[in-house]
């Protein structure tokens, strides 16, 4: 778990500095998604294939768990963090 709030800025190019704390954790790659209330959830890659593979065992004849699994697959962008510890925002997800 990341603890912890951050006010992040965005350069001209879209990049997000990470703070130099979740580095570590997040250096064999993470996966962006849209959280709760427009905000941006950020995971690191082996988290979210654990959490994507347990969402999509739920029952598929459940309306609502179908729309889940769905945004939550549509709005995944596998990212790796530049030297400077840097990604890049999707254009979708800088306008969430």
């Amino acid at each position: 778990m990341f603890f912890g709030t951050f006010t992040p800025k965005l350069d001209d190019k879209g990049r997000l500095t990470l703070p130099a704390k979740f580095r570590e954790e997040l250096a064999d790659g993470l996966v962006v998604v849209n959280g709760q209330d427009h905000s941006l959830a950020v995971h690191p890659r082996a988290e979210f294939q654990v959490r994507a593979r347990n969402a999509a065992k739920v029952s598929r004849s459940n309306p609502k768990a179908r729309a889940y699994v769905r945004r939550l697959a549509a709005s995944a962008d596998e990212q790796e963090l530049d030297k400077q510890g840097r990604i890049t925002l999707s254009p979708a997800h800088r306008s969430y």
